[in-house]
């Protein structure tokens, strides 16, 4: 009689993980809804993160904007101290008598670039007379993050003299430089958080 229950025991515990198995081993697929269900939560997902993604390239853009305006502003600070007042741009003209504004950046580009003299004549190689310079690294102006191209790392400049006047932006080169006050800004005519980025 106990083997009897035993055997029929051991029976019973059979059909029972007989019955079980087959919906745990069988192949697991997800429903349409459940399908629907992931693809909404991933679609919600991304439409929090992308806006913040944009919002970080455009700091990361105005963070090195400023960090080169910090680069040209001190680079015409240390050219006015070592030229007893006078900003890039003011003198070496050539043979030029009445200069005009791509005279003055032609001027402005040797000066920050190359090596001048007290007199702020540029010479491409230092020497006893050209020892001052050169104010920007690399022999070039950096860029301004917000422009593509040559543009980006050039300048254009004013002769305007005074600080109420309103900046002009025109948005055609990476950087504005009043040479007559050694104010630069920069000049690719964009707004970033309805900040205009002349105003850095």
């Amino acid at each position: 009689m106990i083997r009897n229950r035993l055997i029929l025991s051991k029976r019973c515990a059979r059909t029972r993980i007989h019955q079980e198995t087959p919906h745990s081993i069988g192949p697991s697929a997800f429903t349409l809804v459940e399908m629907l269900i992931v693809v909404l939560v991933l679609g919600i997902i991304a439409m929090l993160i992308v806006p913040q993604l944009k919002t970080s390239t455009d700091d990361a853009k105005v963070a090195v904007l400023r960090t080169n305006l910090r680069i040209l502003r001190s680079a015409v600070e240390r050219y006015y101290v070592e030229h007893n007042g006078t900003y890039p741009g003011e003198r070496d003209f050539g043979k030029v008598s009445s200069p005009d504004v791509h005279d003055v950046r032609r001027a402005v580009v040797k000066q920050l670039t190359g090596y001048t003299d007290a007199s702020g004549r540029a010479s491409n190689t230092k020497s006893d007379r050209f020892k001052y310079g050169p104010y920007l690294k690399d022999g070039r102006f950096p860029a301004n993050p917000f422009l593509h191209g040559n543009a980006a790392a050039d300048v254009a400049c004013f002769d305007y003299d005074d600080l109420s006047r309103r900046r002009v932006s025109t948005g055609t080169t990476g950087w504005a430089y009043w040479y007559k006050i050694g104010l630069v800004y920069a000049n690719d005519g964009g707004a970033t958080g309805g900040v205009p980025h002349a105003d850095h």
